[in-house]
């Protein structure tokens, strides 16, 4: 999918230790997939889409494990090509979190054996599952979005609030 992660979104706020977690669940979906075999899926997370006018989807909910992802992917295999990878983040809290968890996901794949990434790969082919729910209105997007922000890092009622306004100005983007 041609993702964007659009200006209302919040920072990426996942650090070092979110990404130590979603590692150790990788490495636990690859152990119960040898003992489970054949069929295994492990569900990583849930997104939530938005199909805009430009043919972009853009994510509404997911960034956070998107961006964390995508870094992983480049990692394991360089040469990996996303839309994600095009965009031009300003805020200097992505920045930072994006450079040092890259950092942390080549160092701790430098720490391996070349079998370790290979599983990877394989699980994020065969193993691990995300699902995308795609909507066609904003506000449904919006509504979902609520309800799946009941978990994981808490947002801070002026990031809804943000969201909620910038979501609404996109059509003024100069006032």
């Amino acid at each position: 999918m041609k993702l964007d992660i659009p200006d209302y979104q919040r920072p990426y706020k996942w650090t070092i230790q979110n990404i130590t977690d979603l590692l150790g669940d990788i490495s636990s979906a690859i152990e119960d997939s040898d003992i489970y075999r054949s069929g295994f899926k492990y569900r990583i997370g849930t997104i939530i889409v938005h199909k805009g006018d430009d043919g972009f989807f853009d994510v509404v909910d997911g960034q956070q494990r998107i961006i964390s992802l995508v870094l992983l992917k480049q990692c394991i295999e360089p040469g990996f090509q996303c839309s994600i990878l095009n965009k031009n983040f300003t805020n200097k809290t992505t920045q930072a979190n994006i450079h040092n968890n890259y950092n942390f996901i080549r160092e701790w794949f430098s720490l391996k054996n070349d079998e370790t990434k290979k599983e990877f790969i394989d699980a994020l082919e065969t193993i691990l599952e995300v699902v995308v729910i795609c909507v066609e209105k904003i506000e449904e997007a919006f509504q979902l979005f609520d309800s799946q922000n009941t978990r994981g890092k808490e947002l801070d009622p002026h990031d809804l609030l943000k969201a909620y306004h910038l979501r609404e100005m996109k059509k003024y983007p100069y006032e």
